[in-house]
This record gives C-alpha cells, structure tokens and sequence, in this order.
C-alpha cells in the first residue's frame, strides 16, 4: 500500500516529467524515475500485507 502523499507527489512529478520531459535535463529525468521506483513502485510490490490474505491468514472484509 502506498502512502498517499507519496503518491500524490509520484503523480505530480510523472505529469511533469510527462509535460516537460524533453525540457528537463537528463540528470533531473534519472532522478524523478529512480524516485518514484524507490518510494512508491517498489515497496507496493514487494510489502507483504496480512490482510491481502496471501499465505495461512484467513481472509476477511480488508482482502480485496
């Protein structure tokens, strides 16, 4: 699960990085991917969260 303002900030910078992408030097474009990976993509796909239900936890109403 991603924290929210990290995503909101994530959106932020992928509309910008969308809009001026030719603009922004190389060095900046490096960094908002490597950023936004680390933060956001990342941890939502490798945490482990209980209440997904993925190993020996029953499920319930937070399994989606």
């Amino acid at each position: 699960m991603a924290d929210l303002f990290a995503a909101e900030t994530g959106e932020l910078l992928a509309c910008t990085y969308a809009a001026l992408g030719d603009v922004l030097p190389e060095a900046v474009r490096r960094r908002v991917r490597f950023e936004v990976e680390r933060r956001i993509l990342i941890p939502c796909s490798t945490m482990y969260f209980w209440w997904m239900g993925g190993g020996d936890e029953p499920l319930n109403n937070w399994t989606p």
